[in-house]
């Protein structure tokens, strides 16, 4: 098994509580000094990803995303699927103070049901949504990625480079 590693590159949707731009979001390794954050009311952000050329067949998709909150009370942090204007699988964390990356994995495009296809990853986005308290929680977020896993395809034989055998110079 291999894996892809897609970064947004984009901002798909802006809504009234939008979070930070999705340059605040797209480091692999995770850059904690580098985030988007939401206090008090619930803020989301909507992003695309990078493309991916057809490897192989592919076995699943996972968000991961990284988050922790400043403060004593509750928060939360939410990552889903966004496909066509519609959240799938989101998966809700309640983050503590120590940043932490969580994941949420689908073996099939949540939204058919079958296996993903190219064009399904390359048109995907993911849904991130936050909130803290008014006063006395922040919560944050670094780091939001997609990682697909996919069974590469054999390499045709006309791509595998012969070996020739050169004659030496006198």
């Amino acid at each position: 098994m291999a894996t892809a590693n897609l970064v947004p590159n984009g901002t798909v949707k802006i809504v009234m509580y939008s979070l930070g731009p999705y340059t605040n979001l797209d480091d692999i390794p995770y850059d904690d000094t580098d985030y988007v954050y939401a206090s008090g009311i619930g803020c989301s952000g909507y992003y695309s990803y990078t493309d991916m050329p057809e490897y192989g067949i592919i076995l699943g998709a996972t968000i991961y995303f990284r988050c922790w909150k400043v403060g004593s009370d509750p928060g939360y942090a939410s990552a889903g699927f966004w496909i066509d204007d519609n959240l799938y699988s989101p998966n809700t964390v309640y983050p503590t103070a120590t940043p932490t990356t969580y994941s949420n994995s689908s073996s099939n495009n949540p939204k058919t049901g079958v296996a993903w296809t190219y064009n399904d990853i390359n048109s995907i986005a993911t849904k991130l949504s936050m909130a803290g308290t008014w006063s006395t929680t922040t919560v944050y977020c670094s780091q939001i990625y997609i990682q697909v896993n996919y069974t590469p395809s054999a390499t045709p034989s006309y791509f595998i480079p012969k070996i020739m055998k050169h004659k030496s110079i006198p």
